[in-house]
């Protein structure tokens, strides 16, 4: 099957790639959440982004009550939405509020974290 993003599938076939692809494997219930960080520009990879695409939705599929942390790295060259304002002039000067967002967003690295769940409450739930 050609890799193809499940939201561009008729219902059909997006369920059925959601059933039988591959990354539709049932989770040990000893993993208790996934989450991704990532930024959404052309600095990193496309593996995020193609990860959160075709595999987290079968892994979701599969393990409905798994939770799905997804955050992404706000760009430093860009205000945030919150602060865009369509008159501003581009050339006017930085504020520091806008400095220490810049640096604080260029510190974060991308990563893809599997929480596992502590082995006494492996042993409590039975996983």
């Amino acid at each position: 099957m050609v890799a193809t993003p499940l939201r561009r599938l008729p219902l059909k076939r997006a369920l059925s790639a959601l059933r039988e692809a591959e990354g539709t494997h049932k989770l040990s219930s000893s993993v208790s959440g996934i989450a991704i960080t990532f930024r959404p520009d052309g600095r990193n990879e496309r593996g995020p982004i193609n990860f959160l695409a075709r595999v987290a939705p079968r892994i979701a599929y599969a393990n409905p009550t798994l939770p799905f942390l997804v955050n992404r790295i706000p760009m430093p060259f860009k205000p945030s939405k919150s602060e865009y304002r369509p008159n501003v002039d581009p050339n006017a000067p930085v504020s520091e509020e806008e400095i220490a967002r810049r640096a604080e967003a260029e510190k974060q690295v991308p990563s893809l974290t599997v929480s596992f769940r502590k082995s006494s409450e492996c042993e409590e739930d039975g996983c």
